[in-house]
């Protein structure tokens, strides 16, 4: 199902314990987490190539919604996800928001379980027709960002990248590897489908089901996702909120 799951938590727990009563799997859409960037990101973080996750950054900041849409479950939400993704639960957030009838714009700060820190970015004041997101991602000893959700920059600290030297301007190994793709070459593994985790997502369903698998983004996991959400709508300027 296209995320979110529901418009609240109740909702969410119905088709949960529906899902569950019926034997059925249950996935949520949250595209992101499969798009080849983030699913790359997750490998250097799981093989250690960042070293102790310290710190995430975000921005997600888009043009105006259609009236009557939620933004933060719409958009925000994906980045949420990710933050869950990478880092693991959240702790606590802290919230400032501006927002009136010509739309809304988040800061939010959060506590992750493992001691890492966050601060994101969520706005529906800038445009859809230019750049909208970044991840920064900091480890103790390097750092990834991921640009538009289609560019993934690995930044070495002073090893071997990958196992080659790679020597900068200030001399010894240090330097940079950037994944893409390669927008001129007309393949399915280019198009926006692919990259934007569209296409990986659809693969990872049909995977479960054939091989009746737990999906990654099952609508257990969503719901711990929704529960952020829902403590981001709730959170007052200046409370921090436990989640």
């Amino acid at each position: 199902m296209e995320k979110p799951p529901s418009r609240d938590i109740e909702g969410t727990e119905r088709i949960m314990g529906e899902s569950g009563r019926a034997g059925k799997i249950a996935m949520v859409g949250f595209q992101r987490r499969y798009s080849p960037v983030c699913i790359k990101a997750k490998e250097l973080i799981q093989g250690n190539k960042l070293g102790g996750l310290r710190h995430i950054q975000t921005k997600l900041c888009t043009g105006r919604m259609i009236s009557g849409e939620d933004f933060i479950l719409e958009i925000g939400i994906h980045h949420l996800d990710l933050a869950r993704f990478f880092f693991g639960e959240v702790d606590s957030l802290f919230v400032h928001s501006y927002s009136g009838s010509w739309g809304e714009s988040y800061s939010v700060n959060l506590k992750f379980k493992n001691g890492a820190i966050g601060s994101m970015m969520f706005s529906d004041q800038q445009s859809w027709l230019y750049h909208n997101e970044r991840v920064e991602i900091t480890g103790s000893g390097n750092f990834i960002e991921i640009d538009n959700a289609a560019r993934l920059t690995y930044f070495d600290q002073g090893a071997d990248i990958l196992g080659v030297a790679v020597s900068s301007l200030f001399g010894g190994r240090r330097g940079k590897v950037v994944w893409e793709p390669n927008t001129a070459c007309l393949t399915a593994e280019n198009s926006h489908f692919y990259q934007s985790g569209i296409i990986g997502e659809l693969r990872h369903f049909c995977d479960c089901v054939l091989n009746h698998k737990n999906p990654q983004t099952s609508i257990e996991d969503a719901h711990r996702t929704m529960l952020l959400a829902m403590q981001l709508r709730k959170a007052v300027a200046g409370s921090p909120l436990s989640y």
